[in-house]
């Protein structure tokens, strides 16, 4: 899981292109959310304030790429990244309980990203 992961990584870097960076450089991050579920039939049951107290600790890394680990779904993503004004994200859409993926800066453009 850890090399497929890193290979994910490393294509999703490669196929971005930062728009607009008054610097040189991205910060990129890591975060296993744990189970990150949509509300139905979760692993581990969440609050709307959980969703939000997630979001604020990913906030407060001022990140410009945060890889996350053990998201169920979109659905369970967007309840996070609904409360990160100014971030966007994508899934991996290999089909299991637990998915990969990444949250990163509406000005990073995502070119492409596959899983493999």
């Amino acid at each position: 899981m850890l090399s497929r992961f890193v290979f994910l990584l490393l294509l999703f870097l490669v196929s971005c292109e930062q728009k607009n960076s008054s610097t040189d450089f991205i910060s990129v991050g890591t975060f296993n959310i744990a189970w990150l579920g949509d509300g139905v039939d979760d692993m581990i049951v969440r609050s709307e304030s959980d969703y939000g107290r997630i979001a604020s600790v990913l906030l407060d890394c001022d990140l410009d790429i945060i890889a996350v680990q053990e998201i169920e779904n979109s659905d369970a993503l967007e309840k996070v990244v609904s409360r990160m004004p100014g971030y966007s994200f994508v899934l991996s859409d290999f089909h299991s309980d637990q998915r990969l993926g990444f949250i990163y800066r509406s000005n990073i453009q995502n070119v492409e990203c596959k899983d493999y």
